[in-house]
């Protein structure tokens, strides 16, 4: 399935519904500039990534500002995670300060956050590859 074009002329949501009814697995790239995102939709589920510079909160941010972890407790694992090399998350479970639940669904908000704010992109050109 090709599908490629510029959200002057065509919504967002209309993109997603084409891609959603199509069934197929592949990745929608949108470029603003010098922001893009790749949403990676496939039988597992819908992966985003983001690149330029507008960036979201990062899941340490998140947990500090939910009351999930204190700021001191975040320092003392972003320490540690420099040299185990875990992913943050990880070793936030690890550690025993944040449940597997908790990052999970900071991810999924991070997640939605990003493609909201696709959403306002009205001169973006998007590519399903």
């Amino acid at each position: 399935m090709a599908l490629k074009g510029d959200l002057s002329t065509i919504g967002l949501g209309e993109v997603f519904q084409m891609i959603s009814m199509s069934q197929k697995e592949g990745t929608l790239v949108v470029q603003d500039g010098e922001s893009r995102k790749a949403i990676y939709f496939g039988k597992e589920g819908v992966q985003l990534l983001s690149t330029g510079r507008r960036k979201g909160f990062r899941i340490g941010d998140i947990l500090v500002r939910a009351g999930k972890i204190s700021q001191e407790k975040l320092k003392e694992v972003l320490d540690r995670q420099k040299t185990s090399k875990r992913l943050l998350g990880e070793e936030l479970v690890n550690s025993g300060h944040v449940t597997r639940k908790a990052i999970k669904d900071v991810v999924l908000a991070q997640i939605e956050a990003k493609s909201y704010v696709l959403f306002v992109w009205k001169l973006a050109a998007f590519d399903f590859i």
